[in-house]
């Protein structure tokens, strides 16, 4: 990948954060709530649930196996990622899903398609793919988390 189309991919990665946390802002302005305030809450709910599965798979010493829902998990992971202001390769978000690549590419590829998920080649080596969450994602994450208080 050329210098240029690793700057393209980062500008555009960083357009999606930007378009999301403005979504996500006019709609606390539409609705009275404060943006920053929330989004934190909704950040300590995902940690809070994806604490939970992973504790659940230490007990059961079976990572995903018995309880999976990798999608769940992929997004889980890729929102928390979102809210420390950092992207994720695909190598990361599969371990942090707790599962095998081959399965994590498989529901990679249909989170993308449904829109809540999206890809680039990594800014310094173009071998590898980066994740992040769509602005529709993000939104429907935080309404999903916003609903679990």
């Amino acid at each position: 990948m050329s210098g240029i189309d690793a700057l393209l991919a980062t500008q555009v990665a960083e357009l999606h954060k930007v378009t999301a946390a403005l979504l996500l802002e006019l709609r606390m302005i539409r609705t009275g709530r404060h943006a920053v305030h929330d989004v934190e809450h909704e950040s300590v709910i995902a940690r809070k649930l994806y604490a939970e599965r992973r504790r659940r798979d230490k007990h059961f010493d079976h990572c995903g196996v018995i309880f999976g829902e990798p999608a769940w998990d992929i997004l889980l992971d890729l929102f928390i990622a979102y809210e420390d202001g950092k992207s994720q390769s695909v190598s990361a978000t599969c371990i942090g899903a707790c599962v095998p690549q081959t399965t994590g590419l498989r529901w990679i590829a249909m989170l993308e398609r449904e829109g809540l998920v999206h890809s680039w080649h990594g800014e310094r080596d173009g071998r590898y793919r980066m994740l992040g969450l769509t602005p529709a994602g993000v939104e429907t994450m935080v309404r999903y988390l916003r609903d679990c208080r």
